[in-house]
C-alpha cells in the first residue's frame, strides 16, 4: 500500500513500497528544465541510481548534446543511448525512442534533456498519442521539472505546467544548491505558482545540496553517485576517504528518497 498524504516513511520502507510499484509499472522519466545549469544532469543521475536498485533494468537516454556527463557516467553500467534533439526535430519523429526503447526492453527509462527541448518532447509525445498508447502497454511517463529558484527558471517551469500539465504527470524539483528550504518557501509563495501546483496535482521535492568540492570530485571521476558512496574502496577512487563517501551517501540517499516520494504521489 502506498503511503498516505502526510505520512513519513523510513528510507527502507519507502524504497520497499517504490520497488513493489516498479514491478507493476514501467516508468519513463523526462528530466527537463529549460534553462541550463539548474540541475537536470544531477537529478537525472539521482533517478538512474534510484532505478538501479529496482528489479527492472534501466535505460539511459542522454538528449543533452551540450553536456554528455550522464552518458559518460553510465556507459557500461546500464544500456545507454545518445540522442541529439533540436526544437525542430519533433517534425521528423525523432523522439520515438524515448518510449519505444523502454517498452521494447520492458525497462525503466531516464531521459536527460538539454535546455529548451522539454516542451517540444512533451508536445510530440502528446500529439502522436504516444503517451496514451504507452499507458495501455503499462508504461507511466512522468516529467521531472528542475528549477534553481531564479526567476527565469521559475517562469519556464510555470510555462511547462500550463503546456503539458493536463496530459503528463509532473514533479517539480527545487534545487537546494543555492537556496535552502526556508528561502525556497519564500520563493514558492506566489499565489499563481501555488495555483498551478494544485491545479495540475504537482508534488514538490528537493534536490539536496552537495558541497562543491565533493560534487566536483565525483563529477571529475565520472562515476555514479551510488558507486562513489558505497564502492569507493573497491573502485580505488582517488582522493576519497570515509568522510567524503559519507557526504556522497547522505546526498544520494536523500535525493533518492525525495524522488521516490514524488513518484509515489502519482502512482496508486
Amino acid at each position: 500500500m502506498p503511503p498516505s498524504k502526510g505520512e513519513s516513511l523510513s528510507f527502507e520502507r519507502l524504497q520497499e513500497v517504490f520497488q513493489a510499484k516498479t514491478k507493476e509499472h514501467i516508468f519513463v522519466f523526462i528530466v527537463a528544465g529549460d534553462i541550463g545549469g539548474v540541475g537536470k544532469t544531477t537529478m537525472s543521475k539521482v533517478i538512474v541510481d534510484m532505478l538501479r536498485r529496482c528489479p527492472r533494468k534501466v535505460i539511459v537516454i542522454d538528449a543533452d548534446d551540450r553536456n554528455r556527463n550522464v552518458l559518460q557516467v553510465y556507459k557500461g553500467v546500464c544500456p545507454t543511448y545518445e540522442a541529439a534533439f533540436s526544437s525542430l526535430e519533433w517534425r521528423q519523429n525523432q523522439f520515438d525512442p524515448i518510449l519505444s526503447e523502454p517498452l521494447t526492453h520492458s525497462a525503466n527509462g531516464v531521459v536527460n534533456t538539454k535546455a529548451g527541448i522539454g516542451e517540444a518532447i512533451a508536445e510530440h509525445l502528446i500529439e502522436h498519442r504516444q503517451i496514451e498508447v504507452s499507458q495501455e502497454e503499462g508504461l507511466t511517463t512522468i516529467m521531472v521539472i528542475v528549477s534553481d529558484g531564479m526567476p527565469g527558471s521559475l517562469d519556464v517551469a510555470q510555462k511547462l505546467f500550463q503546456e503539458v500539465g493536463d496530459e503528463i504527470p509532473l514533479i517539480f524539483v527545487r534545487n537546494e544548491r543555492d537556496f535552502d528550504f526556508t528561502q525556497w518557501k519564500q520563493i514558492l509563495k506566489s499565489n499563481e505558482f501555488q495555483k498551478s501546483l494544485r491545479k495540475y496535482n504537482i508534488p514538490v521535492i528537493s534536490l539536496p545540496r552537495l558541497d562543491i568540492r565533493t560534487e566536483t570530485l565525483v563529477k571529475d571521476l565520472q562515476v555514479p553517485y551510488l558507486d562513489a558512496a558505497y564502492k569507493w574502496r573497491e573502485l580505488e577512487l582517488p582522493h576519497f576517504n570515509p568522510s567524503v563517501a559519507m557526504r556522497v551517501r547522505r546526498f544520494i540517499n536523500a535525493g533518492m528518497y525525495e524522488a521516490m516520494r514524488g513518484i509515489l504521489h502519482h502512482v496508486t
